[in-house]
């Protein structure tokens, strides 16, 4: 049996209004961004994205404020849907992420 070995993730983070907010990115290739469920982290589904990286993608897992290891006080107490969507769109801009996949479980994939 052959089996390709995982390459590690690589853990970064990026500042959202003065708050340092955590992500992972593994793999090389066109870019699938990936976003987590209510209560979850970027680690949650991180051996299932595996194969992603596997078959050449670039697979980038962001951890929303409260989630993981990015501080809940980037939401300044306002938690809202629309506050974890305009977190991901300052993301997705400062990444430049222009063509990409999205995906995500729960809150995620609403």
């Amino acid at each position: 049996m052959n089996k390709q070995l995982s390459q590690p993730w690589s853990y970064n983070v990026f500042e959202y209004q003065g708050h340092l907010l955590r992500y992972a990115s593994q793999g090389v290739g066109p870019t699938i961004l990936f976003q987590h469920g209510l209560g979850a982290d970027c680690e949650q589904s991180m051996k299932a994205l595996n194969p992603l990286s596997q078959q050449g993608y670039q697979v980038v897992a962001l951890d929303c404020p409260g989630h993981g290891e990015s501080f809940s006080s980037a939401l300044n107490g306002q938690a809202s849907f629309e506050k974890y969507v305009d977190v991901l769109m300052v993301f997705i801009e400062r990444m430049g992420f222009q063509d990409f996949v999205m995906g995500g479980i729960s809150m995620g994939a609403g």
